[in-house]
């Protein structure tokens, strides 16, 4: 079987491959033989079909009653009050994550319980921040991201996905060490790792996690 994949050349010794967003991506050397490069997408065939299976189904979030919810890497089930209050909240009882709402619908909901995220990530990245780089000067933007975590511009500007308040204390502390590291170092050669490395010894274990429960962190 023959697999179309999109090709980025760098300045790397080896070829590797990854789905993305249920794309192909080889990432190979810059004067990698394009044979060679096609028999190494072809040797992974089996692991390409499984993945490229995996991706397609993709969870979608209902916002019903008892549906469950990350928040600190702790789940929560959505528990839907019909109130006549004015404005919307989103609040937190037991093991429940609480919407007080005059409106249940699912496109309502979405917005109110994201807007509740992004509230929360917004508040402990800019603790972070002002924990580890006191003197930071540039914006911090929260954005909804399929598949990305964070960012960091060429004017150190900080953007970080509105889901990463689902994740555990430890994984939102890593991926905001991760980007401060960018300032100093912008693409991920092993200078930008040890720096992350000097700031969090595991943070192995984090980039794990995120990709173990992924699926799991949707809104």
């Amino acid at each position: 079987m023959n697999f179309s994949y999109k090709l980025i050349r760098s300045r790397r010794r080896s070829i590797c491959l990854l789905i993305k967003e249920g794309e192909i991506v080889v990432r190979a050397p810059r004067l990698a033989p394009k044979i060679i490069i096609d028999r190494f997408v072809l040797s992974k065939g089996d692991w390409i079909n499984k993945h490229l299976k995996k991706s397609s189904v993709r969870f979608k979030r209902q916002y019903k009653e008892g549906e469950s919810f990350l928040f600190s890497g702790k789940e929560y089930q959505l528990k839907i009050i019909k109130t006549n209050l004015k404005s919307p909240e989103i609040r937190f009882n037991k093991n429940d994550l609480v919407a007080l709402t005059y409106d249940s619908s699912k496109g309502f909901l979405k917005i109110q319980i994201e807007k509740f995220y992004r509230a929360k990530t917004q508040n402990t990245v800019q603790k972070l921040i002002k924990k580890y780089e006191p003197n930071f000067s540039g914006k911090v933007t929260i954005r909804s991201y399929r598949s990305k975590w964070g960012s960091c511009s060429g004017k150190n500007d900080l953007t970080f996905n509105t889901k990463l308040s689902m994740t555990p204390d430890a994984v939102i502390e890593y991926v905001v060490l991760h980007e401060l590291s960018h300032i100093k170092e912008k693409n991920h050669s092993k200078r930008f790792w040890a720096l992350v490395k000097s700031s969090d010894e595991k943070y192995n274990e984090k980039r794990r996690w995120l990709r173990q429960n992924n699926d799991k962190l949707a809104l």
